[in-house]
Formats: structure tokens, sequence, C-alpha cells
């Protein structure tokens, strides 16, 4: 567009739009438009008088084709469950697009230019000298019903439910009614509902989440919008780690001085990054400024899918906009060009019809919609197409360093080149131009980096650009599943069910909220206002479990569950100083183990035995958690005389139509004090073991000894020879080997008091897969199950998480369990409470570091199992194992050989192997849906019982692990199947690859002296680990929605 025309817009526009410092356009409840026209309901429709053009869908899209329909006399019907809803989304459009559309009548504000941000430290950016405008939608929505109503469109107010296509044209139902036209468009958007799919649609996702806020002040040009900051160094630590590898941007629309519009987000990843983490990132970014929110409204949600599969071409029904593919794969941006689109569909419908008006032949509709799809995706456009999904999978696995090298350097490039591609207005060649002009002035850096994250796509790229298909694959290395399929043996030709293009997908139903709530974590009051505490009191119970809160902030904190949990005491299990003798202050002993739990005491009692001289030190608490154990496994520890219960049967719900099966191993209920107090005895007996109440701040080496210093959190000292860490998973002392963060483990339980309560008492319930209540429509939660340990009079109940990605907050967890036994019939008299559980496990993550100079025992060193959470059987089993490699490396006198050798014990070569299947396992069960895991399950539990019953025992070596696998995979459906294939490829199949190259790769005579910590480790003192687990599960989305309660219990 030329100088004189932008003068021209600017000049018309700057009679009706606000400019700098004029008062924001004020965006009303969303809800109906301010409509006065009524709208024209359908006059035809049937078979003898069917409409030219049905468009399903009252967007920008559809009223777009509507509009231009109409106007050219073509008979338009429009359906949409709420014709007259607002639009929810915030559009930006570059000026130029708009006024060649002439749609420059609907801006509610331009800015002059805009400025793009890429280093840290640099404020004032990029300027890009191109007007910007924000979209009013009303004025759009309204301009374009009233053209469409002016030129003879009619409405239909409903939701289509099926679309049946004849030869002359297709029947589309909306309730019990049945409508004809010629064409039907899917204008549904991002929902997909009409049109079809050859394969799965796999896109990326632009995650966006933005608000309009009232501020006293901000840093930004009236006249100028912020397009992108990249910096990221405003952030925690735990999320700017996450930052630099899937980076956000701010941008910002701003108003007045006063009031602003700042919108953080993701560019595009697989799988979209959750709204709850943008807000935090929001909110850090927000602080580091100076900004102070005094209000925040207009709140945006914005999820859209990127690139992915274009729909079949060419069928019946025509889309057009998201539904089409019509996003621009690489910025996310639809709406110029969807407009643009749509007197190209239209000409190709108006043509069909009058060419077959003037033939001799009877209408054909598929000719029709064969030519709309031709002239809306040609050879051209496809190709453009493949190139941006390209560029959007390199994108995709791109950095935050690098995403800020490639910006710095796209901006750069002429302003032909980079608006055109940002306009999807460029030629395919022209976009090959821009990628060699992009390679050609970047840094060798930048252009190592790209060609490497190019190459997994460049074979599938080639093919398509060349072809101009729909065949590029957003799997790196296009072929790999399939060679893979090929050597298990497995049909990849054989759906186990029709492909649907609408299943598993997030952005089926607008978003509108997420678990945190913006505007309390934000806004601060002005002197004189007052804030909402954001606590609710209050335990949750039946009668208010419908009527809680969306906010976040009126959750009960996971770290108050965590310190209930860990405080808790029982009068019947005695203390500790009063069973053990004291250990004194700067005492020396042989070896100190730190932590009083199940895997500490075993491990100082089977020293002790063995004649070593040892300090205990630990809080004085009791077994809190219950345990629940296999029967034979206690047996063969000798500690069947702990049960406090054995059932005779253990069930499992896995098909809600079958209900309870049984699996044919007996489970029991251990008694915590008869535990406790068996490992004290043997403390106590040996008269070897002596106690100190504390908890170990940190260890070092004594200069002038070789022994350590044990540094307690109170600042008194000991001394040892060796040192072992049992401390749970408090696990500040040890060091541990670098990536990824475990996985967890959550539950929330309660023993009740109740007579004639609905489970035998003869039978555990191991787990209960039915859902305890529905999902929210286009919400995917993680899945919990049902665990019950009943006896005569009472019975315990526990809402389990498996494995999840993030921890699942216990509110949430307790929340389910109380509406499963609302729908069981079963009431629960607060008073009838005996115990509330709250158990967190993280499951596996790093292992620690081997060797080191300080041990870990029991989950501290990483002994849980990560595909089930259980780790006491398999700490008291190795308890005495470990204990005689202490004692021999002792004798020696060589401490260091010490270490050495219970860490070899510890974390054996097949040991590191079995640890890196079950991750592997674990992994895999944390993607998956409740659906997906009851298929797992019922294979899992369909194997011979030595296979499941040793998976689950920590029992069998790699070998049987691997049979396990293999029969997995012959007995799994094909989605289980290709579950397992893709898993190969994720890092948790890499590290199960390397875990059994690692007794090659290991170099046994690498001296144990040259590797080990000689550091002083200390604790952090300025955040628990209680924190830093609060902290990791906000940054990783993990609260939900719907609860203000907080337990009475804890508060008590």
């Amino acid at each position: 567009m030329g100088e004189t025309s932008l003068e021209r817009t600017f000049s018309r526009l700057n009679q009706h739009i606000p400019r700098a410092g004029a008062a924001p356009f004020e965006r009303k409840d969303e809800g109906l438009l301010p409509f006065d026209v009524p709208l024209t309901e359908f006059s035809r429709g049937s078979k003898d008088k069917p409409f030219d053009l049905l468009v399903v869908g009252c967007g920008p899209s559809g009223l777009g084709v509507a509009d231009e329909a109409a106007k050219r006399g073509l008979s338009v019907g429009i359906i949409d469950p709420r014709p007259l809803q607002r639009w929810p989304n915030n559009y930006g459009v570059w000026v130029d697009e708009f006024e060649a559309l002439g749609h420059d009548d609907c801006f509610a504000r331009i800015w002059n230019s805009a400025t793009v941000i890429v280093d840290e430290g640099k404020g004032n950016g990029v300027t890009l000298d191109r007007p910007y405008a924000q979209v009013d939608r009303d004025k759009l929505k309204t301009k374009l019903l009233k053209r469409s109503l002016d030129n003879g469109a009619e409405f239909c107010t409903g939701a289509v439910s099926e679309v049946k296509h004849l030869d002359d044209v297709s029947i589309v139902s909306v309730g019990e009614k049945e409508f004809h036209a010629v064409q039907v468009l899917d204008a549904t958007g991002h929902a997909r509902r009409l049109v079809e799919f050859e394969r799965d649609f796999t896109p990326g996702y632009q995650a966006a989440y933005g608000a309009t806020i009232e501020v006293d002040t901000h840093p930004y040009d009236l006249n100028k919008m912020m397009f992108m900051d990249w910096r990221g160094n405003h952030l925690d630590p735990e999320l700017r780690k996450r930052n630099d590898e899937l980076p956000t941007f701010l941008y910002v629309m701003p108003y007045t001085r006063n009031k602003i519009f700042v919108e953080e987000t993701s560019l595009v990843a697989r799988p979209y990054i959750p709204f709850d983490e943008l807000k935090l990132r929001l909110e850090q970014r927000l602080a580091s400024m100076g900004i102070t929110v005094r209000a925040v409204e207009d709140e945006e949600y914005c999820l859209i899918p990127m690139g992915g599969v274009l729909p079949k071409m060419p069928q019946r029904t025509l889309g057009i906009g998201g539904t089409a593919g019509m996003v621009h794969p690489a910025t996310g941006y639809m709406v110029s060009k969807s407009l643009f689109q749509a007197p190209i569909l239209v000409d190709a419908i108006q043509n069909g019809i009058k060419m077959q008006q003037n033939s001799d032949k009877s209408l054909n509709a598929s000719q029709i919609s064969e030519a709309v799809w031709n002239n809306i995706w040609p050879e051209e456009d496809r190709r453009q197409r493949t190139f941006m999904c390209f560029g959007m999978e390199i994108l995709m696995r791109l950095n935050k360093e690098t995403t800020q090298r490639f910006f710095k350097t796209f901006f750069t490039l002429s302003k032909r080149m980079w608006g055109g591609f940002l306009s999807w207005r460029i030629s395919a060649l022209g976009l090959l131009g821009v990628g060699l002009s992009i390679f050609r002035i970047a840094s060798n850096q930048l252009r190592y980096d790209f060609v490497k994250n190019a190459l997994p796509y460049l074979p599938s790229f080639v093919k398509t650009f060349t072809q101009a298909s729909n065949d590029f694959d957003s799997t790196a290395w296009a072929g790999l599943y399939e060679g893979l399929a090929v050597l298990y043996n497995v049909s990849m030709i054989q759906p186990t069910r029709p492909f649907d293009s609408t299943r598993d997908n997030p952005t089926k139903q607008p978003i509108r909220s997420s678990s945190i709530n913006f505007a309390d974590r934000v806004i601060k009051p002005r002197d004189g206002e007052d804030q909402d505490s954001g606590i609710n009191s209050g335990p949750l119970s039946l009668e208010n479990l419908d009527k809680v809160s969306d906010s976040a902030g009126k959750l009960t904190d996971d770290r108050d569950w965590i310190d209930f949990q860990q405080r808790k005491t029982f009068s019947d299990q005695a203390t500790l100083a009063s069973s053990l003798p004291r250990l004194n202050p700067n005492d020396h002993v042989d070896v100190l183990v730190a932590g009083v739990g199940p895997a500490g005491l075993a491990l100082a009692g089977e020293l002790a035995e063995r004649g070593v001289d040892v300090g205990l030190v630990g809080p004085e608490t009791s077994f809190t958690n219950n345990y629940g154990v296999w029967e034979d496994e206690f047996k063969d520890l000798g500690l069947e005389h702990t049960l406090e219960k054995v059932y005779d049967e253990t069930l499992v719900v896995i098909d809600e139509k079958k209900g309870y099966e049984a699996i044919n191993r007996k489970y029991a209920r251990v008694g915590r004090k008869e535990l406790r107090d068996h490992l004290v005895s043997k403390c106590k007996n040996s008269g070897r073991v002596r106690y100190l109440s504390g908890i170990v701040e940190g260890v070092s080496r004594d200069t002038s000894e070789p022994t350590k210093i044990v540094e307690l959190q109170n600042g008194d000292k000991l001394s040892a020879k060796f040192v072992t860490m049992s401390t749970g998973h408090n696990r500040e002392v040890l060091e541990y080997e670098e990536g990824p963060p475990p996985t967890w483990q959550t539950a929330y339980g309660i023993e009740i008091a109740m007579k004639n309560h609905p489970w035998a008492s003869d039978k555990a319930v191991f787990m209960d897969l039915s859902q305890s209540d529905d999902e929210n429509p286009g919400v995917s939660r993680v899945p919990s199950f049902l665990y019950i340990l009943p006896d005569e009079d009472k019975v315990f109940l526990e809402e389990t998480c498996l494995v999840s990605q993030v921890q699942v907050p216990f509110d949430e967890l307790k929340r389910r369990l109380y509406k499963r036994l609302q729908n069981m019939g079963v009431t629960v008299d607060p008073e009838s409470i005996i115990e509330e559980e709250a158990s967190w496990i993280p499951l596996g993550g790093p292992l620690p570091k081997v060797p080191q100079s300080v041990l870990g025992f029991g989950a501290a060193a990483g002994l849980v199992h990560p595909a089930s959470g259980y780790s006491i059987v398999n700490s008291l089993k190795m308890a005495s194992s470990v204990a005689d490699s202490i004692v021999e490396g002792l004798g020696t006198g060589d401490f260091d050989s010490a270490s050495m050798k219970a860490w070899q014990t510890i974390w054996s070569d097949e040991n590191r192997q079995k640890m890196a299947f079950y991750q592997f396992g674990s992994d895999l069960i944390a993607k998956m849906s409740l659906s997906e895991i009851k298929e797992f399950m019922r294979t899992f539990y369909s194997l011979p019982s030595p296979l499941w019953k040793g998976f689950l025992s920590h029992d069998l070596n790699p070998a049987g692990l691997m049979v396990l696998a293999i029969s997995m995979f012959a007995i799994g459906g094909a989605e289980l199947r290709m579950s397992l294939i893709s898993e190969l490829a994720s890092p948790a199949g890499v590290k199960m690859a390397k875990a059994a190259a690692y007794p090659y790769l290991n170099n046994p005579e690498t001296s144990p002296q040259d590797n080990l910590s000689e550091v002083l480790t200390k604790r952090n003192r300025k955040e628990s680990l209680r924190g830093v687990f609060r902290r990791e599960q906000l940054a990783q989305n993990s609260v939900p929605v719907g609860h203000s309660e907080s337990s009475s219990v804890i508060e008590s």
C-alpha cells in the first residue's frame, strides 16, 4: 500500500478511532450483541426449495462468506446455537490488510508502529514501520450481520447434529428438523465439527492468556504496540528453566496511561503451555516491570491449533477459517486470511451453480464442492502452507536463546519479506527466498541450530512441497515409527476405529477459565481498600461440593496438607527418645543414619546387629502413612506378624460393566505401630543405636581425620566414619544427576467408622478405575482411582492419582472422593472420620550421583517404584545387603570404599536397567487418558501372574522385564502398541536404552576418590521442600478449578 493510501486511511480513521490517550474501547460483558434488527428465520430449505449455501457457524469466517454470498444473490442460510453471541477473541490486525478488505471502519484503535524486543536488557527493541490495529469485534459482527440480512440471508438458532450428502443436495439436521442445501459450509472454527480428515490432526498450539488491566502507570508508548517481547530473565529459577525450553513472549496494546491489554503468548508448542503457567509468567513479568495492577477485566483465553493436516480434499462439506486449516502455521493469524478467501469460495459456488443451471444435466453438487476446494487450496497455497508448517516444526524445537536469534534475524529482512510472510501474502518461491535470506544473514550458530532442527522434517517437506500434496508429516523422521512397527511385526493400516477429527480436540469447546485466578494474584488494593483473604474455612462436604469457588486462591495450600501429614502423631507409638539411648552433640559414631522412617530404622537395626556403632538422627515423628503391601512379600521378610489385616481376595474395577474382578493375590494392611515397634526393638536390643532428635543440615569432610562432620539445623555437630541419608523425599543433602523432573503420585484418603458399609471386609479393592464424575466438555483431566481397605466396622478410602506429570492437589482428590461416594450413595458423617491422609510421592526423576561420599537409602536413594509408588518393601528387603556392603567397606579402613560398595549394591548395573524400565512405564502411563489406562491395566492383569506380580514387587530381572514388555505388546490392542512404540523415542525410551548400555559405557577403573563429592552440602534455608513442591505445582498447571474449602483438621 502506498504512502498516499496510508495518509488517506489515517485521515479517515482519526475521525472515529481512539488514539494516544483516548478512552479505551470498553468491552461489555460477554453475552449477546446489542442488535436491534430481528433475524429473519428460515423460509426455505425444503427439498423443493433448497438453499444455495448453508453456513454452519457465525464467527468472522462464516459471516464473511455469508455476507459475500448473499451480496451476490445466492440464497444463504446461517445456523448457529447463539447467532448473536459476542465474539470472545481480541483480534489484532495489520491496518493495510483490513483496509484492503474494506473493513477499516471496524477498528477500535490503531498504533502507528509496532515493537519487537529480543535481547535481554535492551528495552527499545526493533521498530516495525507498519500500522497495527485492534478490531472492534462488536462493530465488525454487526456490520456483517446487517449486510447479510439486507441481502436476504436467513437464520436458524440451533446446533447441527448430522449432514447427509445426496447427489444434488445435502441434508442438514438441526434437532428434529432437516434443511436442504446445494452446498454446506463448516465454519465452526477450531471445533472442526463437520469436515472430514484423512489422517490424525496433530497441530501445534498457540496458547495465550491476556487481560485488560487497570494500572497506576506503565512504560509503553501509546503510539506503539508491543508485538513481541521475548525477554525472560525476570522469571524465577523454575519458570526460567522451563522458559528456556518453551519460550513465551509478551504482547501489549497500550490504551491509555492507566489501561493496557497484556497477553503472555506461546507462539507454538505441542502440547500447549497450560494457561495457569502463562498466568504465572505474566504475573512475574508485570512485577519485574514495576507495574501495579488495580483491576483486571476482559480476560482472554486463546488456544489456536496451527499446522497439522488439511481436511480431506475434495469432500462435499466445505470449510473456511480454522476448520479448513487457514490458520497461519507460523504466526497463528487467521481472520484476514479467512476474509480474503470468502470471495474466492463464493466465486466457485456461484460459477458452479450457474454452469449447471445452463446445462441439460442434473445438478451435481460434488463437482461444485470439488471446484471450491481447488479454489481455496490451489497448489500454490498448499506449497505456501507446507513451507509454513515446516517452519512451525522448526520453531517448536527451538529454545529461548535460538528463538531470540531467529527473530532478531527475521526482522532485519526487508519489510516486503517479513510483512509478506506474516500476512500470508507471498508466493511459495518468495517463501523460499525468505528462508534463504535468513540463512544467508544468520550467524553460524543460528545456521547450525536451524539445520539441526530442520533435518528431521526435511524429507517430508521436500516431498510435500514438490508435489503440492497434503502429506506433510509432523513427526520427526517420518517413517521411523513405521519401521519400528515392521520390526515388531505390528500392522499400521488397521485402525481400531474410524478417525474422528474432533477426538481429543482441546479447542472443541471455548476455554473461558483456568485454575489460577489471575486477578486474585496480581491486584494490589489502594490504600484503604480491602482485599479478600482468599481462604474459605470449613471442610469439604457433600453439601458444598457444587458451591465451591473457581478461585485457586480459595484452595487449601498443599504445603498445609504436607505439613499436616508430617506432623500427625499417634499416642500408641512410643517416642524414640524413650526407647533408645541418647546421642549427644559432638559424639562420634561409626555410621550416622539420618532419617527415622521405615528405611532409616531398618538400616540402623541391620548395621547394629553387625556390631556397628550407629547414630540415628531425625525429628521425633510417628509412622503416619497407611502402608498396603502384598502378603507374600511381608512373609518373605519375616514380618507377617506386623500385618494388621490380611484380605482373602484383592479386587480391581477396570471395566465398569464387569464390576469387581479378582486378581488372585492377597493384599494386606500394615500395622504402623507393629512395624515401628519391630524396627525400633531391633535397634534397642542391639545396644548399639543411639538417637538424637534433629535435622541434618550438611555434611563435610574433617580436614584432620578421615571422618565426616555432620552439622544439624540447630548448629549441633556430630562426627562419623560414614553417613547415610534415609530422609524419604527430603533430598537436600544428596547430589543428583541432571535430568527431567519426576512424575508424581498423590492421594487423599479418609478412614471412617461405619457399620454396615457396602464393602466386604475380607476383600481389598486395589484399584477402582470407574470415574468419580464427568469431565467438563473439552477438558481432559488427570485420571485417578479409588483404593479401599475395609474392616468390619470401619473402612479406609483413598482417591489416588497413580502417576501424572503434575501434582494433582489434595483438595481436588478430596473433591473427587466425596463426589464418588455421593454417587455410590455413601454418606460420610464428619464426626465418624477417624483419620485423614495426604500422600505425596515423587516417582522416578534423576538418580543420585554415583559415587558420592554420602550414601542415600530408601526413597532418598530413588528406591521408589516409579510405576506403582511402592518403596517400603524394597527398602526393607535391601537393608540387609546394604548393611553388609557398608560393614565390608568399613572393615578395610577406607571409608570412601564403604560408600562405593554400598552405592554399587543399591544401584548395580542390573538395578539401573530395571529402574529405567520402570521409569519408561511410569512416563507412558503419565501421558495416558483414563480410557488408555484402562486398556493398559486390562492388558497388564491379563499377563501370566509371575510377570505382573514380579513387576509390582520389583522382583523381575531385566530379561524378565523384557518378556513382560513383549507380552504386553503381543496382548495389547493397536493403540497400546502404538503408545509403546512412540514412547521408545521419548526421553524415557532414550534413558532406558542408556541404562541398558550402562555396563558397557561405565569405566570400572575409575577411582571413587576421583568422583566423590567433598563439598559441604547445605539445605536451603530460604525455601522449604514444601515451598519447592508448591512452586513446582503452580508452575505445572496442577491446581484445579472448583474448590473453596480448607480442612478443619488442618486448622486444628
